[in-house]
């Protein structure tokens, strides 16, 4: 806060004290700094470390994947797929939007945690099915802590079952 006008709100502080109680505070501001660029990540048993995208990377890159070997017998076969990130802005909750491999069919979304003040939306794990053959397009959905950016359908993993 600016010295002149917290001199001069405690100068009318002072004043209105004569009249009564006064309560004067510093007002906290609306945004935090975050340490990174926003990301969002995957983390799976099967993957080996984790996938990242951040808001610098174009929506349409390359998406990581996630190969799931289903046993003998088919069916649907579950692979847990925890999904978070951090840089994120205060408030916001990023999602993930599931679609058929090529992009050309909308299944569901997944919605991640709301993202604290720290700027970071703590993981949650999310099971996504499949039999021998099937797979899955995730796209990102999440806004940027630092530059309010939206990013939206951004390609960031495959799950694979083969």
């Amino acid at each position: 806060m600016n010295t002149l006008v917290l001199a001069r709100l405690l100068t009318v502080a002072a004043a209105m004290g004569a009249m009564g109680t006064v309560s004067v505070a510093a007002a906290e501001p609306d945004t935090v700094s975050c340490v990174t660029e926003a990301q969002v990540y995957a983390s799976s048993p099967p993957a080996p470390g984790i996938i990242i995208r951040t808001e610098v990377n174009d929506i349409n890159n390359n998406p990581g994947a996630i190969y799931v070997d289903v046993p003998t017998g088919g069916g649907a076969y579950p692979v847990y797929v925890k999904l978070g990130g951090n840089g994120l802005k205060s408030g916001s909750t990023p999602t993930w939007d599931v679609y058929t491999v090529f992009g050309e069919s909308y299944l569901y979304t997944n919605t991640g945690n709301k993202t604290a003040g720290n700027c970071v939306a703590n993981e949650k794990t999310f099971t996504f099915r499949g039999a021998e053959g099937d797979s899955v397009l995730v796209k990102a959905n999440y806004d940027g802590g630092n530059t309010g950016t939206s990013i939206r359908n951004q390609r960031h993993f495959l799950v694979l079952f083969y």
